[in-house]
């Protein structure tokens, strides 16, 4: 997996080959769920500690279930083609903002 960093910005391929539907359902599926799961817990802990609602996560959640749903399809259809499909995912990570305490 090739990885470029530099002071400001680090960028790596997660994802980079070719697959099964089957296998592409997993990974990506797999991915999704944790997306998911993290911006419920987050919804969660924020309703307990202060009484409301996290304003993102759940738009952030349906977004991501419409996109699962939409994937699942998608896969759907290429499992009955016999295709193998490629998958190439990169994380880009630099700095937004500085957050002061």
């Amino acid at each position: 997996m090739e990885q470029k960093t530099n002071e400001n910005k680090i960028t790596f391929d997660l994802i980079n080959g070719t697959f099964l539907p089957q296998e592409t359902m997993e990974i990506i599926n797999h991915i999704i769920q944790k997306k998911i799961d993290f911006h419920e817990i987050r919804n969660f802990s924020e309703l307990i500690r202060f009484g409301i609602s996290n304003e993102n996560s759940p738009q952030r959640i349906a977004t991501l279930a419409s996109h699962q749903k939409a994937l699942n399809r998608y896969l759907k259809n290429a499992k009955a083609s016999n295709e193998l499909l490629d998958i190439k995912a990169t994380i880009s990570i630099v700095p937004s903002s500085i957050i002061t305490l």
